[in-house]
């Protein structure tokens, strides 16, 4: 086997077990605090994280493929691959301090956010955790498997302190301060071990290379903010117009598919720098390795999907209980995301992006999001969470669909 290849491989498995394990570890105590915190509480954290999600998302900019693209690109250049990290990692830093004033502004003044004051002051803390741990950085070097340990551990930490703190709706706010407590003891660990294992030159960057990277990274994160409009906005919209309650139901049905996607994730992650070189250097080798890694991503994707379901009423049941039954609909609408999604991720992740067709994939995703916000009110009017999945189904099948009519007209599918 080659050094490449092994390295790929290792790359995999180790953003796998992170991926798993912000799944998993999480998911080991979600049949003890949705019966412990009840529908409506459970609804509420659910629907802050969402909320603290966007907050994020502007802090990752675009640099979970930008910056993995530019760091992938010149890994062997020492002063370049330094020069980015810093600059990016600067600009993060200044996106996650407006990020972090905006939030509290919000929350002095606008009803909606001061009702839950105490969720979104523990928030704060998981979006400085996110900037700590720089994965895009980490992934262009292809270096995740040595600091995997530490990122495991920390969440590991969490599971715990849950049982130890959590034991009543009240508690639930300490749900994401025992996420962002350990979120930032991980983060931090994995910057010393930056520090002592990656020969970077440390030097202050230049106001100029951090707007230099904020431009390089603002295509990217254009299409991120297209995606949330049809995912992350999805339980934010349902819990103005349908409740906490029916957040909850979406929230448990989603963390389910998300856990049978997770093992999909790493292995978009991993390919995606490696992608990106060998289209600009081997565009052979670089079909050679997407059609071998499709076939066993389209594997695992079917699989997942048909396991969810045929085993929705069970899953829904184990982890939440009978109060949960109305999720059960909701997780069979979600049950083929996991297929239509790796399509999608082959088509536009491994594809088009390598390939510098962002704007043609900001201008689906675009057109997705519109979709999405033109169809969701009415059906969650119509039928609560289920309708929401439904929104998100029609949406993922949308995107995929066009950015495969995308790629067979512009001659993808036909050129060797």
């Amino acid at each position: 086997m080659s050094k490449q290849r092994t390295r790929l491989i290792h790359n995999i498995a180790a953003l796998g077990s992170v991926q798993v394990a912000g799944y998993l570890l999480p998911l080991i105590t979600v049949p003890y605090v949705t019966r412990v915190l009840g529908v409506e509480a459970w609804g509420t954290v659910a629907l802050v994280q969402v909320v603290i999600g966007y907050f994020t998302l502007v802090t990752n900019w675009g640099f979970s493929m930008s910056g993995t693209r530019k760091v992938a690109a010149h890994r062997d250049d020492t002063e370049r691959v330094s020069a980015t990290f810093l600059a990016a990692w600067a600009a993060q830093w200044l996106l996650c301090g407006a990020a972090i004033i905006l939030l509290v502004l919000l929350v002095l003044f606008v009803p909606f956010f001061s009702q839950y004051a105490m969720y979104y002051f523990w928030g704060i803390g998981g979006i400085i955790s996110n900037v700590l741990f720089p994965v895009w950085f980490l992934n262009g070097l292809e270096r995740m498997k040595q600091i995997a340990i530490i990122q495991i551990a920390s969440r590991a930490a969490a599971i715990p302190l849950i049982f130890l703190f959590v034991h009543r709706p009240e508690d639930a706010p300490l749900m994401l301060a025992i996420g962002a407590t350990t979120g930032i003891l991980g983060g931090s660990a994995t910057l010393v071990w930056i520090k002592k294992n990656i020969g970077l030159t440390w030097r202050c960057p230049s106001m100029a290379s951090i707007v230099a990277e904020l431009r390089e990274g603002a295509s990217i994160f254009g299409s991120t903010v297209w995606i949330s409009l049809y995912t992350t906005l999805t339980p934010t919209i349902l819990g103005l117009f349908a409740g906490t309650s029916a957040v909850g139901y979406y929230a448990l049905a989603d963390r389910a598919r998300q856990l049978a996607q997770s093992a999909l994730t790493p292995i978009s992650q991993a390919l995606f720098p490696r992608m990106s070189h060998l289209f600009k250097e081997d565009s052979r080798q670089a079909r050679l390795l997407l059609w071998r890694s499709s076939k066993i991503i389209v594997l695992i994707s079917s699989s997942a999907s048909l396991s969810l379901w045929f085993l929705a009423e069970y899953i829904v049941l184990i982890l939440a209980g009978e109060q949960f039954r109305p999720a059960i609909t909701v997780l069979k609408w979600l049950a083929p995301l996991p297929f239509i999604i790796s399509l999608s991720n082959i088509f536009g992740i491994q594809v088009m992006l390598p390939n510098y067709q962002t704007g043609a994939f900001n201008r689906i995703l675009g057109v997705a999001g519109a979709l999405s916000l033109c169809m969701i009110t009415p059906l969650i009017l119509w039928k609560g969470a289920e309708g929401a999945a439904v929104n998100t189904f029609i949406t993922e099948c949308f995107v995929t669909v066009v950015m495969a009519f995308y790629l067979w007209k512009t001659g993808f599918f036909r050129s060797r």
